[in-house]
């Protein structure tokens, strides 16, 4: 045999083989890389290289943007509205319900007659949502009337309350239109979700807790709602000011 096996200590320590004494391993005292000599650690268990180390997937924590989303200031939702408006009665209607009611471009598409309940002083809307999800929201007055003027334009009888020359629009019918009314109002690029934005921002600004926002909104989970109490640095100041104004 080129040599006699040396026999290893608990400790990662050698016999000599010749007095049968155990001795430890090497240490070096000096220069950068002070310590053990090999992989050991102190207790003599050996330690993985990096390059033996597994590799680990570190993702980056994903941080919320502050503020809310991206809602409509109150002179771009005036242009909005005034845009709708000069575009006729059914555009101004879907514009409300949107804005008003919170919609998403889907349920929008998907209302029928049946599905509104408006009178002089009061109103609702039915909203059938993600699958099976139906929930039924107020409508303010400025929703109530545009949606009334559409009904008198389009008529009671049954069936898809948005008709255009070619039928029902559908949900894309519906985001075409909102994509024409922001053109108009120098909003390139408006889509339905922002106008929903827009609702649920003015919700939280008017006083609605997170529990409203939830229930208006239809979300199936709080924290989708929680987003919507962001309050940027603006907003901040100006609520630093209110409670503690002497």
């Amino acid at each position: 045999m080129l040599g006699q096996l040396h026999k290893r200590g608990p400790d990662g320590s050698a016999d000599n083989g010749e007095t049968g004494l155990l001795v430890p391993p090497r240490i070096n005292c000096s220069g950068p890389n002070r310590g053990l000599s090999s992989n050991h650690s102190v207790s003599g268990v050996s330690e993985p290289t990096q390059a033996e180390l597994p590799a680990s997937n570190v993702f980056a924590a994903r941080v919320p943007r502050p503020g809310e989303p991206n809602a409509l200031d109150a002179k771009e939702q005036n242009r909005v509205e005034r845009s709708a408006t000069r575009r006729g009665e059914r555009d101004a209607a879907i514009i409300a319900v949107l804005l008003y009611a919170g919609a998403r471009a889907q349920e929008c598409a998907r209302l029928d007659v049946e599905d509104i309940a408006v009178t002089a002083r009061t109103g609702e809307i039915r909203l059938h949502g993600k699958g099976d999800e139906v929930r039924t929201v107020p409508l303010p007055a400025p929703a109530r009337d545009r949606i009334s003027a559409w009904l008198h334009h389009r008529g009671n009888q049954p069936g898809a309350l948005w008709t255009g020359q070619r039928g029902a629009l559908s949900t894309s019918g519906v985001t075409q239109v909102v994509l024409a009314v922001g053109e108009d109002a120098g909003l390139q690029g408006l889509r339905p979700h922002r106008l929903r934005h827009t609702y649920a921002t003015r919700l939280r600004q008017g006083g609605a807790d997170i529990a409203h926002v939830q229930a208006l909104l239809g979300h199936a989970l709080l924290d989708t709602s929680a987003r919507y109490f962001r309050a940027d640095t603006a907003e901040q100041a100006t609520i630093i000011e209110r409670v503690f104004d002497h």
